[in-house]
């Protein structure tokens, strides 16, 4: 039983366990897995936003740059071409067109061959040939317009990309370019770029990269143009591409001919939640050691528990069975005591009849009813279960009855009246009790009335708040106290109220009344 019991309570304390680490591992998993999906959509609403915001930028440079573009096509034309208008005249006007804007353009007029003949920012161009840039052959392979990807401009003027239009034939014969230059300070260096930083891109619809916020040159200050992520311009105005891999979050939005696009790497975004689980998994192991090493300690403490019950258990075994014995040894004990007395009260019987004296026959007739007292006392415990005390009531019966019977009353016509409270007391009390009402009895019976006439005589014992108090009164000749006081009687009397550590009186009032007045002891006193 105590092996089932510990088996229970381990079974109970490692269920417990489990319960709390699988709980607590649930529990942050969820929140970790949340907190993903929270950083994914974060980047994603940052992506669509940044990719609004960088496609409406560029849409208006452009605009920008192409109301420019027309407003110089159209003076140079109505001038009569590059070859007739004055390059003082020209200059003048361009410098005033730039000045007309907020934005930090470059206007730069190069004429059929590719060199600079008029630039906003200077009054004295440079000796460079700009025929072999992309804008440039774009306008001479027929291109009305072009926009062009950012370079590293020859002129001085830090990053640009361009807007580049062909000024109006004259005599059939192609006259230069109009080229805006549109300065770009968010262009940084690929290793500038921070963990998790989106890569910002502007592309055309036929999937040329104008702009990047972030961008390598080669020594000729052209850009490395990616691929596009996208092989053919998407129908919608904005959404997200999807990526090889899925590890990139991809928003556009498109706005005129351009495309703009905010890529994120989830690898790069989700690096400090990656770290929070490993952490998350490390906590969970330490948290997983620590509770089996606890889970060890309580189930050990359990087993220490079981072993201490199960001793314990054997104890109050051997003790029941201890106790089984004494009580059967003083059962057996009282059984041989009230035999025993049984013999003694033959043994006195037999010796009173060898005596002719009626004195002292008397004598030993009144030593057997004192034996007889005490073996109703054994008989009682003997008929008892483990118990040390007596119920006067059953007891105090059988006692005056005993000696009524002894003493005739039923020849003399005295009678019995009994009013005995069920009162216990312990053995002790009880026999010196009992021998105590047996001696005032029979002196009341041999006393107190004649020999023919009848009586009566009233017992009475009762208890007020632990006090008990015995009363046998009798209606009879109201004698003294047995024999003057000086009698063996009165002596056993004195003697059984001081066992009982009370205290007595005769009283005359019409008979004699016999008040015995003494503590109840408490059990185990």
């Amino acid at each position: 039983m105590n092996w089932f019991r510990f088996g229970r309570a381990q079974t109970a304390i490692y269920a417990l366990a489990t319960f709390a680490l699988v709980a607590t591992a649930a529990w942050r998993a969820e929140s970790l897995y949340g907190e993903r999906g929270r950083l994914i959509k974060i980047s994603r609403v940052q992506a669509a936003t940044l990719a609004l915001g960088t496609a409406t930028y560029v849409d208006r440079t452009i605009d920008v740059a192409e109301l420019l573009s027309d407003d110089v096509r159209q003076h140079i034309a109505q001038r009569g071409g590059l070859r007739s208008i004055t390059l003082p005249d020209l200059r003048s006007y361009i410098a005033g067109k730039v000045n007309e804007t907020t934005m930090r353009d470059y206007l730069t007029i190069v004429d059929n061959s590719g060199n600079p003949l008029v630039l906003s920012d200077r009054v004295t161009p440079p000796n460079i040939n700009l025929s072999d840039r992309d804008w440039f052959k774009a306008i001479q392979r027929g291109a009305e317009n072009y926009i062009g990807p950012a370079v590293v401009s020859r002129l001085g003027r830090n990053i640009v990309y361009t807007y580049t239009k062909k000024l109006d034939p004259i005599g059939g014969e192609p006259d230069g370019v109009v080229d805006v230059a549109i300065r770009s300070q968010a262009v940084k260096k690929p290793s500038d770029r921070l963990t998790g930083e989106p890569q910002t891109q502007v592309w055309t619809t036929d999937g040329r990269m104008i702009l990047a916020s972030f961008m390598t040159f080669d020594p000729h200050g052209n850009a490395a143009l990616p691929r596009a992520p996208f092989a053919k311009a998407p129908a919608q105005g904005a959404g997200f591409l999807k990526s090889p891999g899925g590890d990139l979050i991809v928003a556009y939005q498109r706005t005129g001919g351009l495309i703009a696009t905010v890529t994120f790497s989830r690898r790069e975004i989700l690096a400090p939640w990656q770290r929070r689980v490993w952490l998350s998994v490390a906590l969970l192991i330490l948290l997983t050691a620590i509770t089996a090493l606890l889970v060890w300690f309580a189930a050990s403490l359990v087993a220490r528990d079981v072993k201490a019950r199960g001793e314990m258990e054997k104890s109050a075994g051997a003790l029941a069975m201890a106790v089984a014995q004494r009580d059967t040894l003083l059962k057996e004990i009282h059984h041989r005591v009230k035999n025993n007395l049984q013999v003694t009260s033959s043994l006195i019987d037999m010796q009173a009849r060898q005596f002719e004296d009626e004195a002292v026959r008397v004598a030993f007739k009144r030593m057997q009813q004192r034996l007889h007292a005490i073996g109703m006392v054994h008989d009682v415990l003997y008929g008892e279960q483990g118990v040390s005390i007596i119920d006067m009531r059953d007891y105090l019966t059988r006692l005056c009855q005993e000696v009524a019977r002894a003493n005739g009353t039923s020849e003399r016509k005295i009678d019995m009246a009994l009013d005995i409270a069920p009162i216990v007391l312990a053995a002790e009390q009880a026999t010196s009790l009992g021998l105590c009402a047996s001696e005032v009895l029979v002196n009341a019976f041999k006393h107190a009335f004649p020999e023919t006439g009848g009586g009566e005589i009233a017992v009475r014992l009762y208890e007020i708040a632990g006090q008990v108090e015995l009363i046998i009164h009798d209606n009879g000749f109201g004698i003294a106290p047995p024999e003057g006081g000086k009698s063996l009687g009165m002596r056993l009397i004195r003697a059984f109220a001081s066992q009982l550590g009370g205290s007595f009186a005769f009283e005359s009032d019409g008979g004699t009344t016999f008040r015995l007045n003494f503590t109840r002891a408490r059990a185990g006193q």
